[in-house]
C-alpha cells in the first residue's frame, strides 16, 4: 500500500511538472478546472480568461493533447 501511494505521489508530480510546462493559456485553464479548491463554471472560467464560454471545450481538448505528449512515455 505504501508503494501504491507513493506511485500515486509520483505521477501526480510528473502531471504538475507537465502541466508547468504548457502555454500560459493552457496552464491557466487546466489549473482552473483541476487544481483550484473552489468549482469553477464554465462562466467563471470564460470571464477570468477573456474568453468565450464556448471555447472552453475545444481550448481543453487542445491543451489535454498537448500534455498527453508531453506525458507520452513518462507515466
Amino acid at each position: 500500500l505504501a508503494y501504491e501511494q507513493y506511485a500515486a505521489d509520483e505521477r501526480q508530480v510528473i502531471v504538475r511538472n507537465a502541466v508547468s510546462t504548457l502555454p500560459e493559456r493552457c496552464r491557466d485553464l487546466l489549473t482552473m478546472l483541476f487544481y483550484l479548491n473552489e468549482e469553477m463554471t464554465y462562466q467563471d472560467i470564460a470571464e477570468r480568461m477573456s474568453i468565450p464560454v464556448s471555447s472552453i471545450g475545444p481550448t481543453r481538448a487542445r491543451c489535454l493533447e498537448k500534455l498527453k505528449k508531453l506525458l507520452r512515455g513518462k507515466l
